[in-house]
Parts: C-alpha cells; structure tokens; sequence
C-alpha cells in the first residue's frame, strides 16, 4: 500500500470520523437521486447494513409528505453550503426508527453530489428539532402554534447568537386555482408546497398555512427568499393546466427581540401576524419590535385607561380564605383584585403585564393592601396574601418601591406578621438568583413569600431549586384530576413530600369537593383554597360549615 493511498484513506476516515461524531448515517448521492456510497449505522434505521442501500433511491426513507421536502431542500442548497438540520419522519417500511434528524451539504469539487448524514439525536435534539412538528403529520402549522413554536425557536436562537428572520407569503388566486387543478392535483401542489417552504424553515418545522393563501415562515437571514418565491411560482405554473400560475408576493421583517420580554415579543408575533391575515402584502411592519411599538400605539387609549385606574387605586379586594386542613380555620386571606369597572381583572392584569406595567400594578396592590390592613382591621388580626408578578421582581425600580412603601410599617405596625407575598407569572422569571435574593430581603424582614401556580409552568421545579420560598400554591389543574386520575394523584403527593422535606408549607388551589379535601389532608397538604370552603366575599372573614 503506497503513502499517497494511505494518506487518502486515512483523510477519508477523519471525514467519516467527524460525520459520525454528530450522526448515525452517511449517504452520498448522484444525481439520479441514487446512493452511490453510504456507511454507519444503517441497520438502527433500515434493518439492514450500509451495503443494501447503494442503488436505492434515497427519497424512500421518507415518509411520502417528507420526500418532497428532502428532494427541495437538496435543490436548493448552494454549493459549500451545509442546509439543515432539519427532523424528517422516516418511512415504516424501511426504517425502525420514527424520526430521523437530516442534513446535507454539497462540495465545491463534486457540485453534482449530494452528501447526507441522518441521526436519530437525542431526547433534547428531537423535542428542539420538531416535536411540533411531528404532531402535525406532515402539514404547516396553524398560526397560534406556529407563534407558540416562533417564541421558543427566537428564545433559543438568541442564546445560540443565531440571526433569524421571518417572511410572510402572500398566494392570492388559490382559490381560483384549485378550482382549475381539481381536488386531486391541488392536494398534490398544497403538499409540494409545504414541503418547499418547510426545507428552508428553522429545524424543517417552522413554516405555517395562515387563511386566504398567506403563509409565515421562520428562516435564517441567510435563506434566498427571492429563489424560494419563484420556486413557488414555477410548481404552481407547472400544476395550473394553463400554464398560468399565481403570483407570489413576500415581506420579510426582522425577527429582531433586542430589549423585548419573552411576553412583550410573544404579542409582537401574534399582532404581525394579524396584520399579515388582514393587510397581506401592503403589511409595511419591518421588525418585531416595530410590530410592538404599533400594538402599543393601537391601545394607546386602553393603556392611558389603564394607568388611570392604577393612579387612583380604583379597585376594591375580594377576600377567599385560605384553610387549614386539619383544623378548617382561615390561615390566611388572599386578597384577590375587583376592578370598579367590572371588567375583568385577569384580562386587565394580563394586558398591564403586556404593556410594562405590571410593576405599577403591583405597587399599586402593596399600597391598597398596606392600607387596608392599617384603617379596616384594627381588630382583626388576620393575614392578608398578594399576587406579585414575576415580571415586577426583576425590576430595580419596583424592588426599591417596595421597601419604601414596606420600611415604615416594619416595627410600628408590626407588618410582617399581617402580609404575604405571592409570586405569580414565575414563567417570566429569568434571573432566578437576582429574584431569590429580593425574596431571602423579604424574609430577613419577616415577610413570608410563596411561589403560586406551581406547576403550571415546564421549568416550575427549577424555580423550585433556586428560589428560597416559605411554600407554594400547586395549580388548580392538577387538584381537579386528584381523585380521578391516579398519576395526578401520586404526582400531587409527592410534591407534598418533596416540600415537607424542604420545609416548605403546600396550598391547593380549586377545592371543590369534600373528597378532594379529604384526600388531600390524607397525603399531608397543609392548606386549601376554593369554593368548598367559600368564594371571595368582601370581608376578610371566614366560617367552616361542613359538606357546604
């Protein structure tokens, strides 16, 4: 064997070597859509070696939806450029494995190959790379799941310093079009449609149908919007049996989130995306950020209502006790929000919330609470607990509000001893060890703070972790369920256990039943809360009437 032979089999294992690092199977196909070469571990996805797949067409791995995805986006990769990953559902027929991570890439000194490797990747990878998309079957995503996944993906990206952008596609005449193509033929085209925009969306699963032939699309800066579009319009000339087609109108605007709250560009999305439904290409929003500057400009009016409610305090307190469940006696009040207006408080808190203003709210809360405490229960020793949003406890200005309004009832009033704290919205919580630090300030003073709806939440236990509470409140959801589902019933319990051990107090919320409150004083839930015990009523006050 010559040194020059050895030297290009040894290059050619390192290449082998780094593909394998991050994938299972390396396909390298010609341009009849043949594999020519493939290597690894071919068995984990066709039951059978490497060697069985030359000569096979390499689409066939696919599901049927996904072929043409695979097939555009191997058309519209540029030579030196690597596309994907992108997650593709593999064909029963010949692969054991469900889903299979795909990415592809041609060589500048082969611009006729096309080189593969497929992966099954890991829990994470897969639930990152398009367990949405999976759940979908093949199709585009509708517009609320398409601007629940566009929040996560723009999350991540940012992390990651990856640059996204977001382009909407405006297909008008797909009615008359359809009509001309047939039901068939048209299933045909919606399919190939997909399939084309989906290549070239983030993980292969951020592309979504809007109504009235408007589709959205989440892709790197780096994708060719003026290529995909007339893609789109060359396969609908080709399926229009008059060789007519649509035009195919696009606006791309930057998926820029600099200075929005995971919340703040969440309402972006979903107003731009609104607009796009009504305004189609004559949309003239440029970025995110701009979407939310017109959101707010549109609700000017509410917002100014708003804070004129939140200046005057023009709201009053509904009391719910929150009850022991040995001794069905009041532990405390939580002192629930009942805006004068009648209109709802949670549509109001969670538009404050969306515009900022959730710290104003909450101090305007404190104040009102502090208030009432001192000038209505002289007599009644009772506690009072009060929402503070996740949101507000990030902020410097509201923490510095807070002790102000708190430091000069500390001794005089012997305050503590007659306030909670409840930390709602944990979701939005981002600094976990700059919050954990204002709650442990609390505590220091003798405040009690508590983490409600727990559970609601997928990084509740995290929060759980690194934030030093007194207790939490477990969600209402899972409280329903307790007696009917076992796992809800197991899961509540060892909850409980969980924050025994941490020394942690538990409430539940939605206690309907006298079975549910049974049960829940069996595994050692120390407190419930709900329309068993009583409704909010005006007072802080509290009577135990059994079976009520």
């Amino acid at each position: 064997m010559s040194d020059d032979f050895k030297e290009m089999k040894k290059q050619r294992d390192r290449f082998l070597a780094f593909a394998f690092a991050s994938a299972d199977l390396l396909l390298e196909v010609n341009t009849k859509n043949e594999v020519q070469f493939a290597s690894g571990a071919a068995k984990g996805f066709t039951g059978d070696i490497s060697s069985s797949l030359i000569g096979t067409n390499w689409l066939e791995l696919f599901t049927q939806e996904d072929r043409v995805m695979a097939l555009s986006l191997r058309n519209q990769t540029n030579i030196g450029k690597r596309c994907g990953p992108i997650l593709v559902n593999m064909n029963k027929e010949y692969s054991s494995v469900p889903v299979g991570i795909l990415t592809g890439m041609k060589l500048p000194d082969y611009p006729e190959l096309f080189f593969i490797t497929i992966s099954q990747g890991s829990i994470l990878t897969g639930k990152m790379g398009g367990q949405a998309r999976a759940d979908t079957q093949g199709k585009m995503l509708d517009k609320e799941s398409f601007a629940m996944a566009a929040v996560d993906a723009l999350s991540t990206a940012k992390l990651m310093g990856r640059d996204l952008d977001m382009t909407f596609f405006d297909i008008p005449g797909t009615d008359a079009l359809k009509g001309k193509m047939g039901s068939e033929d048209w299933s045909d085209f919606k399919m190939q449609l997909s399939g084309i925009l989906k290549s070239k969306s983030v993980d292969g699963q951020m592309a979504a149908e809007f109504e009235d032939g408007r589709y959205g699309l989440l892709h790197d800066k780096s994708v060719g919007i003026d290529d995909l579009q007339k893609e789109i319009s060359t396969l609908s000339k080709e399926k229009d049996p008059e060789g007519k087609g649509i035009e195919v109108t696009t606006q791309t605007i930057e998926a820029d989130t600099e200075g929005l709250s995971e919340r703040e560009f969440a309402k972006a999305l979903i107003y731009t995306i609104n607009k796009f439904e009504e305004q189609g290409n004559q949309l003239t929003i440029q970025s995110l950020n701009k979407g939310f500057e017109n959101f707010l400009k549109e609700n000017a009016e509410k917002i100014t209502e708003l804070k004129s409610v939140i200046n005057q305090q023009r709201f009053n307190f509904a009391f719910q006790p929150i009850v022991d469940l040995k001794t069905n006696t009041a532990h405390h009040f939580e002192a629930l929000i009942r805006f004068e207006s009648n209109k709802s408080p949670y549509e109001l808190i969670t538009f404050g919330e969306d515009v900022g203003l959730a710290p104003e709210i909450d101090i305007m809360v404190c104040s009102k609470a502090l208030n009432y405490i001192i000038y209505n229960m002289a007599h009644n020793k009772s506690t009072l607990a009060i929402n503070i949003s996740g949101l507000s406890i990030q902020s410097e200005p509201f923490i510095k509000a807070l002790k102000s309004k708190l430091e000069p009832h500390l001794k005089s009033r012997d305050i503590a001893k007659r306030l909670m704290f409840e930390i709602t919205e944990s979701s939005q919580i981002k600094d976990l060890d700059k919050v954990n630090h204002f709650v442990q300030e609390l505590q220091k003073d003798g405040f009690e703070v508590w983490l409600d709806d727990f559970g609601a939440g997928s990084a509740s236990f995290q929060y759980l972790q690194k934030l030093h509470v007194d207790g939490v409140k477990i969600d209402g959801q899972y409280i329903d369920s307790v007696l009917s589902s076992d796992r809800d019933g197991k899961m509540v319990k060892n909850l409980v256990n969980m924050c025994r051990d941490m020394g942690m107090k538990t409430v539940a919320e939605r206690v309907e039943t006298v079975q549910q409150a049974r049960f829940l004083k069996e595994i050692n839930v120390d407190y419930g809360q709900g329309y068993l015990f009583a409704r909010p009523g005006d007072k802080p006050e509290f009577t135990y009437r059994a079976g009520k």
